[in-house]
């Protein structure tokens, strides 16, 4: 997802799903430059631990214009380095 250069992100987060359990909002702060960027952000597991496999990451970003997106991928979690 990319956003128009210069927009205003009022809101965006994440959150992982993994065998029914669901992390906490990640929250993050989109560039706008009409540009893909790459971001790290820590989802923390609350009551339950991820484990190496299958999960979801759920996305939302609002924008001042009142545009909002709600996008998900399927990923697969690794062992994470310590």
């Amino acid at each position: 997802m990319t956003c128009p250069a210069g927009a205003e992100v009022l809101e965006a987060f994440l959150y992982v799903t993994q065998d029914g359990n669901q992390s906490q909002f990640a929250s993050f702060q989109p560039i706008c430059d009409d540009t893909p960027h790459t971001f790290t952000v820590r989802a923390q597991a609350v009551g339950f631990r991820f484990h190496v496999g299958e999960a979801q990451v759920s996305g939302y970003v609002l924008l001042a214009s009142g545009v909002s997106t709600s996008p998900g991928q399927a990923v697969t979690l690794h062992r994470g380095q310590r």
